[in-house]
């Protein structure tokens, strides 16, 4: 504190004892944990609080003596006095009520019943024909038996605590509000008048809600999560700002777009009525789902001929019209003869942005990060190619910074739950690896005993714990490893014979390793070591696969070797003796407690949801759309419903006379044809006519969607897909389709619910546990000698040691340390003193004039701008430009630069020498320009030389150029250095990842190994259905030998005209083969992008050589949800936790200081730093003139403002009304949204007139508010005479009109929470534009890669004309799109072609491709007659995309997050600091009404006016008492300097702040927040006066005024007494 001063004490602050909340354990006492509700507050009857299951009578403290003599006593604590106003705590009825309610069987009772109640729940089903069951009879009589006794347990407890009315009662707790809702709502599902009560039902699935009060950790998380809810609504309020601002824009500029599809004009036809002409369109089937953006029809001026038509869309007044002349502004246009015209939105028209919902929901599904690079291609092709710039500022502000929000604001609590001792039960050491290394010490802390056991024994128990032993098993690990994994498909039989012996002889020696190890450690010194244990289970599981498989039980072997792979685990055992591997492993392990309690809230959501999802959409998901025209999913009429599968299947009707016949189906399973049959069989009628008699024509079984809610099964993996968020909109796309648009709501839940809470709290409780990790190691290592060196630290910093000085982020790095040798004591450059070259000495001329070169600033910038444009030609020099003299300039120029930087690199080491201290190869930054360099020159010695042709390889690595820039950059720098310093823990990671995926690789090539394999169509490329072509009895006739027949005549279904199909046997890109392609399998399921299609075909898998089935074996689906739990959920997010904590670990080295300060001397340093960001603000002065004057009061009122908010606000609303014109809509409804846009615009302007007439045309544009509130004006009144004059509106005038909404800004400081929120994107952008910008060079530099090793490849599925790397904008893009994981696999496999990739250009072959080594290409010239559009190397691909995903996707990005955590914490740290930015900005604002000229002084009289006006804690406004005394006692104990009669704006604040958190800090820290603030500080001397000596003076003043006043006030009346006897003397003479 400063001297003299008194602190004013706010309740809850740091150094006051609160009194604790009425049930809640004051952290610290013992038997209770601290923060949690205790067990005797809960049934004391405090409100709302829950009775924890399985405590009696929810008692724990100690019982006085009264209570152990009445057990009933105890019993009724807590309770109402009397229940229903009637029973009272005697009544016999409620002592019965009360003694069920206390008793904790009673509980136990009502928690299995709840879990009973789940599994009857959950083997429901919609499936056709379930209610004639007797499952569904089962169920009903279950559900009557649940109803009964939930509604006696709800009588129990409403006599037991009273219903309502007393405190404490039973629906005061929020728990069993709930309870009482299902309860009510099932017994009226029972009632006959009902009817249709499913809807009702449903409210049963939140039954299993109540086990959260049963679980104590669950409870802490719920509880973190509840109290998150307010500043979660607050990203909520963000996020929904941001979808109000891009859904108004992708309405005025998208609506409608995405309908246009190409047509064909088949004629023009005059409607007899109106005279009017219009054209007959026909969509071209082939181009249905390409979105096109023209030709357009548009205006015509000019004569009339046969091309000229008048149009009229939609009825409205005609236009003349010009066909198939004008193309869009969009990518694709259609081919000739085709105009661009109306259809319907993509995704069964849900995708668009029509209005503003549709628009919100497409916003909502790019956010998510999927599927929104189809929407950015489809609108490209529609409107713009520059639209990307729209979503890409949608991702970046929505998915990279308002998501990760949420998690901040997860993490801030849950840290802070930990901090105030709400932790969950974790025990730092038990982990297994710290058993093992507790059960070692024991093992040698007995060395000293006398040992009497045999001595074969003991013999036993030295070889167990001998090294060499160890050694030994640990070598064969690995070798067992190496083993298992060179299994692979086809294996020769040599491979398995080895791998069989080898089997046998290693099963045999882990056998006697386990033998020795029991014998010389026992059974129970054995079975102490966790890993003993699994070894011991999984050598006696390989004795038993070997016995079973030489039985002859090769099926039960096959399923036992799969356990082999368990002792992989054996490699954890590292662990052991590697310290990184040993933290993440106890990272891991310290997380499985509180993961396990938040699975258990996971579980319980998604089985909730699972629930609900049957209830919805069960057996829903089954669809006929597949044809060409309008079929339906049915059990044709006289076919036995049980007959009929569940999923309906698909007819199309047909007529009388096609009965019998075989009729064209478009889309049909049966070679596109089907057969018309009568329903009901029997004898020939007329369909359609005749009651009950039907013709319909079968075209196969109904699409049924993989993902469904058929059962609870299939309900808990659609769920688990969507919370992975891969392909989680198909899901909802179906949902919406098949049960209305309203389910979209069910989804968005689900997804966000999942994925922005629950999934994020998981990722920060691992984030809590990964960053306390290393101290916890730190500590056991050596806490007392650590703790005495921070001792002697913070001694020398208080001495004010300057030692200690900021500094750079990355320091030790090799970039920092050549950087800091490169600079001597004195600032100038220090170089090697050797002989540079073994020629130049440092007194060398030469040399002496090579070092002022290079040291000279201006040649610093030369060679910036030298690889500036170097970079710029690499991204021009693209592998389709065809222009050779163009392409010879750029072979030219590279030669020069390659000339420039080989001469930088020799002045550079003739200056800096060659090797050796402070010499050129002694920095990092000089290894990697000079190795460029030497690319480069041997890139131009190969020229064109064909001996020479392979090191043009080496060209691709000119693409490192531009990380000179990084170097030279400081900014850059920082970031790089950080990357740099993550990479050692990151290998850490990707080790353990590398382990996971090993095992789990192991595992995929053992269980399906060769089994992707299967029969296509040779023709189409599409996997065969055997339910299309064969009988169910010959299903299984297909195989890889009937397959590789080449070509198969089909005659099923019977009667159907044969054809034939040609078959060729392939393979997956995704398998599991070998061990590589398994790895590389695993790490694209792991980064969620179409995992789902490995794991549906796994599902389908039958085994090697046999054509998968579908859905043949679902549960395998288990072994992916494993992998996506272990490999992404947690492995993976290890980067993050890396990330972060080097983040950190860097933070703390770049303000060294912050470690030895207090958290008291850390507040006052905040508070410092706000005071020297807080500066007077200058306030508009009054005009005197009469009618200015009252306008000038209007404009400048809160109420005036508030009133301008509420119709900006209504005037967003009305633009968000806008739609799409649908046909027949009503047309009035656009003239309504011009009227009141010009009301709006009228209203803006005359807001824009008075501001300016009050404040003066020069005041009003010195806000930048105001200058962008008339521009915005400006362009509304410019769009309204475009719209009048034109007669249509236009999109850009539309767009600048939503800038409208950026005015609503003003409202944030108004808002806490969306003011923190803002605050730390503000905070965030420097180091966001950093990380960006490193983010950008990367990108950068993997978009020439890409260029020049996929720029010609041949186009597949995902790399198409949107998606390459043809030239460098579209690389940029698509590594944008890849980093953000959208199907960045896909465009890996379209990379890593071979076959069938050579492009033939001329000739009969013309526009075929071709094998790469075919034999026409031998006579024909590359570049001219074909083109190779191969893959370089699928090697070299997988290298590229996997490196650009872990250095992009997995470490930049998360260092986004890494910015964004900080510095949220930060926002918040400052808004809870004693001093906070609110009151200083309160301060500011009342000091602008006392120095509205912003001088920086007011009068010394005018501070007690300030602080009577200042709320606590730096004024006393609001303070009860007399706030004259106690301003006056603040002003005389509070060190303000004076300066003649005057006080300074800082000098002010800062004594009214240090009276708060003011402490002593070390003189350094002093120096460097006084140094910030020393050019705003009055320049004169330190005034020895102060503000009290002025009041002092003042009161001295008024004090000596009084005395003369009162001695004037005495002589006067003195005085008037003499007069008045002088007259009465003179009366009497």
């Amino acid at each position: 504190m400063a001297d003299g001063a008194e602190p004013v004490v706010v309740p809850g602050a740091v150094g006051e004892e609160a009194e604790p909340e009425a049930g809640w354990a004051a952290p610290g006492k013992e038997g209770e944990r601290g923060g949690l509700p205790t067990a005797a507050a809960a049934d004391a009857g405090a409100e709302g609080a829950l009775k924890p299951l399985g405590v009696e009578g929810g008692h724990t403290g100690a019982a006085d003596e009264d209570d152990e003599a009445d057990p009933y006593t105890r019993k009724i604590r807590g309770l109402a006095p009397k229940a229903f106003f009637v029973l009272g705590l005697q009544n016999p009825l409620r002592k019965l009520a009360i003694t069920v309610y206390r008793w904790k069987v009673f509980d136990n009772f009502i928690l299995f019943m709840i879990i009973m109640n789940c599994i009857f729940l959950a083997m429901s089903s919609n499936r056709p024909g379930f209610e004639d069951s007797k499952l569904y009879a089962v169920c009903e009589v279950a559900e009557i038996i649940f109803t009964v006794v939930f509604t006696l347990e709800l009588l129990v407890k409403s006599v037991s605590m009273d219903f309502i009315y007393s405190k404490g009662s039973y629906l005061r707790d929020p728990w069993n509000v709930i309870d009482f809702l299902v309860v009510v709502l099932g017994l009226i599902a029972f009632s006959p008048a009902v009817g249709n009560y499913t809807a009702i039902r449903t409210v049963r699935v939140l039954r299993p809600l109540r086990t959260i009060t049963g679980v104590e950790g669950m409870r802490v998380l719920v509880s973190t999560l509840m109290r998150s809810i307010p500043m979660l609504l607050d990203v909520l309020v963000l996020c929904a700002f941001a979808f109000f601002i891009f859904g108004i824009i992708g309405v005025q500029t998208f609506k409608g777009v995405l309908r246009n599809r190409c047509h064909t004009v088949t004629g023009v036809v005059e409607s007899p009525e109106s005279g009017i002409w219009d054209p007959r369109l026909e969509l071209a089937a082939d181009l249905q789902d390409d979105i096109c953006g023209g030709p357009l029809w548009y205006t015509f001026e000019g004569k009339r001929d046969e091309n000229v038509i008048e149009w009229s869309p939609h009825g409205e007044a005609p236009f003349w019209a010009y066909s198939g002349a004008k193309n869009g502004t969009g990518l694709n246009n259609c081919p000739g003869g085709m105009v661009c015209s109306e259809y319907e939105n993509p995704n069964f028209g849900i995708t668009n942005f029509d209005n503003i919902l549709y628009a919100w929901l497409t916003i909502f599904q790019a956010i998510s990060m999927e599927g929104w690079t189809d929407i950015m291609y489809q609108v490209q092709d529609a409107v713009n190619p520059w639209v990307w710039i729209y979503f890409v500022v949608m991702i970046v502000f929505g998915s990279f910074f308002a998501v990760n929000l949420a998690l901040a604001v997860l993490y801030l609590y849950f840290t802070d739950d930990e901090a105030t001792g709400a932790t969950l039960g974790q025990d730092e050491g038990t982990s297994p690896v710290a058993k093992v290394a507790a059960a070692d010490a024991g093992a040698d802390s007995d060395e000293g005993k006398v040992d009497s056991r045999p001595m074969w024994k003991q013999r036993m128990y030295s070889l167990a714990l001998d090294s060499r032993f160890e050694a030994l098993t640990m070598g064969l690990i690995i070798f067992n490893t190496i083993v298992m994994a060179a299994e692979h498909h086809p294996s020769p039989d040599w491979l398995v014979d080895a791998s069989e012996v080898i089997n046998w002889v290693l099963s045999g020696y882990f056998g006697i390793e386990m033998i020795i190890k029991i014998a010389g450690l026992g059974v129970r010194g054995y079975m102490a070591d966790s890993m003993n244990t699994f070894d011991g289970v999984v050598v006696i599981m390989s004795f038993v696969e070997i016995t079973l498989a030489q039985v002859g039980d090769s099926a039960i072997g096959g399923s036992l070797s799969v356990l082999r792979t368990f002792r992989l685990m054996r490699v954890f055992k590292l662990a052991r003796s590697w310290k990184e591997l040993n933290r993440i492993i106890n990272t891991i392990f310290k997380s499985l407690a509180s993961i396990a309690y938040l699975s258990l809230i996971l579980l319980l959501f998604v089985f909730i949801f699972a629930l609900l999802g049957m209830q919805f959409f069960g057996y829903k998901f089954y669809f006929c759309d597949y044809t060409g025209v309008d079929a339906e999913a049915l059990c044709p009429p006289g076919v036995d419903p049980s007959l009929c599968p569940g999923h309906r299947d698909c007819y199309v009707r047909c007529d009388s006379s096609d009965i019998g016949q075989w009729l064209d189906v478009e889309g049909s399973k049966y070679n596109e044809l089907a057969q018309c049959l009568q329903y009901p069989p029997g004898d020939e009628a007329t369909c359609w006519q005749e009651d009950g008699v039907e013709c319909w024509a079968k075209v196969g079984w109904s699409d049924v969607a993989r993902h469904n809610f058929d059962n609870i099964y299939w309900s808990v993996i659609t769920i688990f897909q969507i919370l992975t968020g891969e392909n989680w909109n198909e899901v909802m796309y179906d949902g919406m389709r098949s049960t209305g648009s309203l389910s979209c709501i069910y989804f968005l839940l689900l997804f966000i619910l999942g994925n922005y809470i629950i999934l994020n709290l998981f990722l920060a409780i691992l984030l809590d546990n990964f960053g306390g990790g290393e101290e916890d190691e730190e500590g056991e290592d050596g806490e007392e000698e650590e703790e005495g060196e921070k001792e002697a630290e913070k001694e020398e910093a208080g001495a004010g040691s300057t030692g200690q000085e900021k500094e750079k982020l990355g320091e030790g790095s090799a970039a920092d340390a050549s950087a800091a040798s490169e600079t001597s004591s004195d600032g100038g450059p220090e170089y090697s003193q050797g002989k540079s070259l073994w020629l130049f000495a440092p007194d060398n001329k030469i040399r002496q004039f090579m070092i002022r070169t290079v040291t000279h600033k201006r040649f610093e910038a030369f060679i910036i701008s030298l690889i500036v444009i170097s970079s710029i030609l690499l991204a021009i020099d693209s592998p389709h430009i065809k222009d050779k003299g163009f392409k010879d300039t750029l072979a030219g120029l590279d030669t020069l630069f390659v000339v420039l930087f080989t001469l930088e690199a020799v002045m550079k080491i003739i200056a800096m020498g060659g090797w050796g201290q402070g010499a050129y190869f002694w920095n990092g930054w000089n290894i990697l320009d000079f190795t460029i360099v030497i690319i480069g020159i041997v890139l131009q010695a190969a020229g064109n030389n064909p001996k020479l042709s392979a090191l043009k390889a080496l060209r691709t690595f000119r693409a490192l150029r531009p990380l000179r820039v990084a170097s030279r950059s400081e900014n850059m720098k920082v970031v790089v250095n950080a990357l740099f310093l993550t990479l050692p823990p990151i290998s850490n990671v990707l080790l353990v990842c590398f382990l996971f995926y090993l095992i789990f690789g192991i595992l995929g090539v053992n269980l399906f190994g060769g089994t992707f394999w299967h029969c296509a169509d040779a023709d189409s490329g599409e996997i065969i259905d055997v339910r299309a072509i064969l009988p169910e009895s010959q299903w299984n006739l297909v195989d890889k030998a009937w397959c590789e027949m080449g070509q198969q005549t089909i005659t099923w279904p019977e009667g159907i005209p044969p054809y034939t199909i040609n078959t060729e046997w392939v393979n997956l890109d995704t398998n599991f083969d070998n061990i590589a392609h398994s790895i590389l399998t695993l790490f694209e399921m792991a980064s969620l992008e179409m995992w789902l299609d490995v794991m549906y075909a796994g599902v389908d898998a039958r085994g090697v050589g046999l054509q998968p089935h579908y859905d043949n074996n679902p549960y395998i689906c288990i072994f992916f949800v494993l992998f996506i739990i272990v490999g992404a959920f947690f492995v993976l997010n290890l980067f993050v936790g890396v990330t972060i904590d080097k983040f950190n670990e860097m933070k703390e080295k770049q303000d060294v200081q912050s470690v030895f300060l207090t958290q008291e001397q850390m507040d006052w340093a905040v508070a410092q730093k706000l005071i020297s960001q807080s500066k007077p603000v200058k306030k508009t002065s009054r005009p005197e003139q009469g009618f200015k004057a009252r306008v000038f009061d209007v404009v400048t009122t809160e109420r005036f403002d508030a009133t301008i908010m509420g119709l900006i606000l209504l005037n967003i609303t009305f633009m968000a009304m806008d739609q799409y014109k649908y046909p027949g809509s009503d047309s009035n409804w656009e003239l309504t949204l011009f009227i009141a846009n010009l009301f709006f615009t009228s209203v803006f302007l005359l807001e824009a007139v008075f501001k300016m007439y009050a404040l003066s045309v020069r005041m009003y544009f010195a806000d930048s508010w105001n200058t962008f509130d008339f521009a915005v004006v400006t362009f509304s009144i410019a769009g309204i005479i475009t719209d009048i004059a034109l007669n249509r509106p236009l999109p850009v005038v539309g767009l600048l009109r939503v800038l409208r909404v950026a005015r609503i800004f003003r409202l944030i400081p108004k808002m806490k929470g969306l003011k923190t929120l803002f605050e730390t994107l503000v905070v965030s952008l420097p180091a966001l534009i950093n990380v960006g910008s490193v983010l950008i060079l990367f990108f950068f530099i993997f978009a020439i890669m890409g260029m020049n090793l996929f720029g010609l490849v041949k186009f597949g599925e995902n790399l198409n004309r949107h998606a390459n790397f043809k030239d460098f904008p579209s690389s940029m893009l698509v590594l944008f799109r890849m980093a953000t994981g959208e199907s960045w696999n896909g465009i890996m496999h379209d990379c890593m072609i071979i076959h069938d990739c050579v492009h033939v250009l001329t000739g009969d072959l013309a526009g075929t491709y071709v094998e790469p080594g075919a034999d026409i290409l031998e006579t024909l010239t590359l570049g001219v007659d074909f083109q190779n559009e191969c893959s370089p190397n699928p090697v070299i691909t997988v290298i590229y995309f996997i490196l650009f995903t872990i250095f992009c996707a997995f470490i930049l990005l998360n260092l986004v997050i890494a910015v964004i955590l900080d510095n949220f914490q930060m926002t918040t740290d400052s808004n809870d600091n004693p001093v906070s930015k609110d009151n200083i900005e309160e301060y500011r604002r009342l000091w602008s009404e006392l120095d509205p000229n912003a001088t920086n002084y007011i009068p010394a009289s005018m501070l007690i006016a300030l602080v009577l006006e200042l709320k606590p804690p730096l004024g006393l406004n609001g303070i009860s008492g007399n706030a004259s005394q106690a301003c006056q006692k603040l002003i005389m104990n509070t060190n303000i300097p004076a300066r003649h009669g005057k006080v300074h704006y800082l000098e002010v604040l800062h004594a009214l702040a240090a009276r708060v958190s003011g402490t002593h800090l070390p003189p350094s820290e002093e120096s460097r927040i006084h140094d910030k603030i020393a050019d705003r500080l009055p320049s004169n001397k330190v005034s020895f006066y102060t503000a009290s000596h002025y009041y002092a003076v003042q009161y001295v003043q008024a004090a000596i005024r009084g005395l003369i006043a009162r001695e004037r006030e005495s002589q006067n009346l003195a005085n008037g007494d003499k007069d008045a006897g002088a007259g009465a003397s003179q009366k009497d003479l």
